[in-house]
């Protein structure tokens, strides 16, 4: 389980923004495959074949569903790998 306290600042800054902005963009529903924390979401880019061809192609961020701990509330969120690796860190 991972903590985000407001003592945190720069990950709690981040996920209450984050999180205010997915509610808004999205009619009052948070999206689930974007990253709770850093807003990580789908990135676009080409596939190039033997040929040099380029065709668009979607990639989609590497999400885990963890618990979360956030002003002591617990919630699952959906959270990238780069994030939870940040939180181990910092641990």
């Amino acid at each position: 389980r991972y903590s985000l306290a407001k003592n945190d600042e720069k990950c709690y800054h981040n996920l209450a923004f984050n999180q205010a902005k997915l509610f808004y963009l999205h009619g009052g529903v948070t999206m689930s495959k974007v990253c709770a924390i850093c807003g990580k979401g789908k990135m676009s880019g080409n596939k190039v074949s033997h040929s040099n061809r380029k065709t668009p192609k979607t990639y989609s961020a590497n999400l885990q569903k963890v618990k979360v701990e956030i002003d002591g509330k617990e919630s699952t969120e959906y959270v990238c790998t780069r994030c939870i690796r940040t939180a181990n860190k910092e641990n």
